[in-house]
């Protein structure tokens, strides 16, 4: 029998300077690694800085992330700093076994994967440390009912309460929803399904 492959969970988000893939940079970035039991093991967030002579920036994702232009100008680290740091968080907490076999859990899960493998073919040159499986919420939320594909509505229907209204579109706290409503959504499909 072949051995199955070992993926390792981090919850995540990104946030964006725009709302297309092949103008946008990831401008923000946060990662929660799991283990087998869906606990924490670490959290991390990393504002990047934003390149405008190579990114376009724009006003309507700066209005649901609330990240200012200056801001991620200035005050976050070069794209390759935060790449290698999220690579070594990776391999820290679980091994070089994990390279390439990390999932993405999130509520637009291949968005946010698409985002961070553009900058990582950008700026570093080994192999991407993430898995091109996903586990993308809003597309399993749909099996609910349509009603159901996105954060905030599978947030309703699990009655997930949200402590802090004005985190919203921070990418951690974002990230720890997603977290909430992956084990939410285990749950709900552990005892409905037959």
């Amino acid at each position: 029998m072949k051995k199955m492959k070992k993926y390792y969970l981090i919850a995540a988000d990104g946030e964006f300077s725009g709302l297309e893939h092949c103008t946008a940079q990831l401008i923000s970035f946060a990662a929660i690694f799991l283990d087998e039991k869906l606990n924490s093991l670490h959290k991390e967030e990393w504002l990047i800085n934003y390149k405008p002579e190579e990114y376009s920036w724009c006003e309507e994702a700066e209005g649901v992330h609330k990240i200012s232009k200056e801001d991620a100008l200035t005050h976050g680290v070069e794209p390759e700093v935060f790449l290698t740091d999220f690579e070594q968080k990776i391999i820290k907490t679980y091994g070089t076994e994990a390279v390439g076999n990390v999932k993405i859990i999130a509520s637009n899960a291949y968005n946010d994967l698409i985002f961070l493998k553009k900058l990582w073919e950008k700026y570093k040159k080994e192999d991407f440390i993430c898995s091109f499986r996903t586990v993308d919420l809003a597309s399993i939320g749909t099996m609910l009912g349509e009603n159901y594909d996105s954060v905030y509505s599978l947030v309703d229907f699990f009655n997930i309460e949200l402590t802090d209204d004005k985190k919203r579109h921070t990418a951690l706290y974002d990230a720890e929803v997603h977290l909430k409503i992956y084990k939410c959504l285990k749950e709900h499909f552990a005892k409905n399904l037959i």
